[in-house]
C-alpha cells in the first residue's frame, strides 16, 4: 500500500463559488494550493487561488504556534509524571504530511487518564489556559461529557482535554487503560510524548470520523463525495488514507477483536468503507470481512439480539430479517439501496411515519446506534419501549365486524 501524493475528486460537485467555499470551510485550501488535492475539470478562479494560498500560509504559521504550545504542555506533563497522548492536530500534521502546513487544524486534542484529570486541569491553569466563557461547570461535563474545553489567555488556542472518546451514555466501551498500556513513545513538537499503538490509532481515527459522518449512511457515488465535502469530512478521510498507507503491516485481527470488544466495529467498518469509496483507499478484503463479522456480532447483536429475546413473533421476525438481508456482512452501508429501503431519509420519517411504536422508528433507532454509538443508551431505552408497544398491539384481539353489518356493507 503506497501513499498517494494527491487525490482526484469527481467533478460531480457543486459548481462555482459554492464548491470553493466548501473547500475553504473544510480546511482543504492548503492541500488544493499545494496540488495535493485536485477536482476533475474544475479550476478555481484567481481570487480563490489567492484565498487558498492565504490558507496555506496561515496554516503554516499557526502550526508553529500550536507546536510551541504542545511542546510546553508535554514538557509540563512529563515533569509531573502525567502520561498524555496527542490525538490529532499537531501529531498527524507532523507524522502524515511532509509539509505540516498542508494539514489545517484549529485546536489541541489531548487524551489523559480519568484518574489524573484533576492534575491536568491544574496544569492547564498554570500554563495560562482558562475554561471557555459560558461553559457549564466542570462537574457537569465530567459526569455527562468526555472532554473539557480550555482557551489560552495569551494565544487564544483552544485545548480539549479528553478522558474518553464518547459520553458515558454511549454504547462504546473503549478500554482507555489498555490504550495507555499499549501507547508508544514518540517525539511530538520536538519533545518526547506518547501516541496510541498503530492499531489503536486506526480505531480512534475511524471512530472519530464515523461520529461526524453518521449522515453519510446509505449514500454512495457522487452524492457521497459531495456530502463529504459539504460536511467538512474530507480532511479526516485523507488522514485515514495516509495513515493506512504508512502502516501496511497492521494487525487486522487485533483491530477486529478490539473493535468488537469496545463495541465500535460498526463505526470502524463504516469509516473504512467510506474512505475506500471516496478516495480509493485500498483496504484488504480479509480484514474487512473480519470487521463485518465483528460488527454483526457486536453492535447489531447488542441492539437487535437483546431485543430479540423472548417468544414473540416480532422479535423472531427481526432476527430473521437481519440474517436474511445482512448475511455474513454487517455494515448496512455496504448496500446503499438496501439502506435507503430500510432506513428512509430522516425528513420522510418525520413527515410520514408515527415516531413511536412503529417498525420504521425502531429501525431508525437501531441504525443510529449502530452507525455512531452516540445516544445509544437513550435509543436502547426507546427501542425497548417501542418493541413493548408493538408486541402489546399485536396481541390485542382484533375487533370483529358483526355479520349483519358486513352484509349491509
Amino acid at each position: 500500500m503506497t501513499c498517494k501524493t494527491s487525490f482526484l475528486l469527481s467533478s460531480s460537485l457543486p459548481a462555482g463559488d459554492l464548491l470553493w467555499s466548501q473547500i475553504h470551510e473544510g480546511k482543504l485550501g492548503p492541500l488544493l494550493y499545494s496540488s495535493k488535492l485536485k477536482i476533475q475539470d474544475r479550476t478555481p478562479s484567481e481570487a480563490w487561488r489567492g484565498q487558498f494560498r492565504h490558507d496555506y500560509i496561515r496554516s503554516s504559521i499557526s502550526h508553529c504556534e500550536y507546536r510551541q504550545q504542545v511542546a510546553h504542555l508535554l514538557e509540563a506533563a512529563s515533569a509531573r509524571d502525567i502520561p498524555v497522548m496527542v490525538l490529532r492536530g499537531t501529531r498527524l500534521a507532523e507524522q502524515l504530511y511532509g509539509d505540516p502546513g498542508e494539514r489545517m487544524y484549529t485546536d489541541i486534542d489531548l487524551l489523559v487518564r480519568r484518574a489524573q484529570l484533576d492534575q491536568v486541569k491544574s496544569l492547564a491553569r498554570e500554563l495560562g489556559f482558562h475554561r471557555a466563557s459560558g461553559s457549564l461547570s466542570d462537574k457537569f461535563f465530567e459526569r455527562n461529557h468526555y472532554h473539557l474545553l480550555y482557551v489560552s489567555r495569551t494565544t487564544g488556542i483552544p485545548l480539549e482535554v479528553h478522558w474518553a472518546m464518547a459520553p458515558p451514555f454511549s454504547i462504546q466501551r473503549i478500554d482507555y487503560e489498555d490504550l495507555f498500556r499499549r501507547a508508544r513513545p514518540t517525539r511530538i513538537a520536538g519533545v518526547p510524548g506518547l501516541m496510541p499503538s498503530p492499531e489503536d490509532d486506526l480505531i480512534l481515527q475511524a471512530v472519530h470520523l464515523s461520529k461526524h459522518a453518521s449522515s453519510l449512511q446509505g449514500l454512495s457515488g457522487p452524492r457521497l463525495t459531495a456530502l463529504c465535502v459539504k460536511e467538512s469530512l474530507l480532511l479526516w478521510m485523507i488522514d485515514l488514507d495516509r495513515f493506512l498507507a504508512l502502516h501496511p503491516q497492521l494487525d487486522w485481527d487485533a483491530i477486529a477483536k478490539r473493535s468488537r470488544s469496545w463495541e465500535v466495529a460498526g463505526p470502524v467498518l463504516a469509516a473504512l468503507n467510506t474512505v475506500a469509496e471516496v478516495l480509493g483507499t485500498s483496504v484488504p478484503r480479509p480484514p474487512r470481512r473480519a470487521l463485518e463479522r465483528a460488527a454483526y456480532s457486536g453492535t447489531l447483536e447488542h441492539m437487535v439480539g437483546r431485543m430479540s429475546r423472548g417468544q414473540d413473533p416480532l422479535s423472531r421476525g427481526f432476527r430473521a430479517l437481519h440474517r436474511k438481508l445482512l448475511g455474513s456482512t454487517a455494515a448496512i452501508c455496504l448496500y446503499p439501496e438496501l439502506a435507503r429501503f430500510l432506513f428512509p431519509p430522516r425528513a420522510w420519517v418525520i413527515r410520514h411515519a408515527p415516531l413511536r411504536g412503529s417498525p420504521i422508528f425502531l429501525r431508525r433507532l437501531v441504525h443510529t446506534a449502530r452507525s455512531s454509538g452516540h445516544m445509544a443508551r437513550l435509543a436502547w431505552s426507546l427501542a425497548q419501549q417501542t418493541v413493548s408497544r408493538m408486541v402489546t398491539r399485536s396481541r390485542r384481539p382484533r375487533a370483529t365486524v358483526p355479520e349483519h353489518t358486513a352484509a349491509q356493507g
